[in-house]
């Protein structure tokens, strides 16, 4: 189960990698004296992937997002950053409340058996 949560989530983190990695982190002498910390967050896939985990776990979101906003307008940085956060978000969430579901209707479904179980078992006695 955690699994899936993973797989979904380095799914997401991959697609908006790629697309940081080719909008920001190739363009990264656009940010002048910045440009070794752009190329040290999206100069590569793995790089920026590292960079969207921690952005996603709220660390040091604010610093990513001051510097990016130097070249890209703010309100445009700062949704972006919002979108992403809000859609892992919610990923996760819609996923741990999936496998919940599932957990509790496999436990019911459990419960149920056993007590046709039980209700055999009595009816045999009776039946005698």
């Amino acid at each position: 189960t955690v699994i899936w949560i993973s797989i979904v989530v380095l799914i997401i983190n991959f697609m908006f990698a790629s697309l940081l990695t080719t909008l920001v982190g190739q363009k990264s002498y656009m940010w002048g004296d910045n440009a070794e910390q752009i190329e040290a967050w999206f100069g590569s896939m793995g790089k920026t992937m590292q960079t969207l985990l921690s952005i996603m776990t709220l660390s040091g979101w604010d610093h990513v997002a001051g510097v990016l906003a130097e070249v890209i307008p703010g309100t445009v940085v700062g949704f972006s950053i919002m979108l992403y956060i809000l859609m892992c978000f919610f990923t996760v969430l819609s996923l741990v409340t999936g496998i919940v579901n599932n957990s509790f209707t496999l436990a019911q479904k459990n419960e149920d058996q056993k007590r046709m179980v039980a209700m055999e078992d009595h009816r045999a006695i009776f039946a005698k």
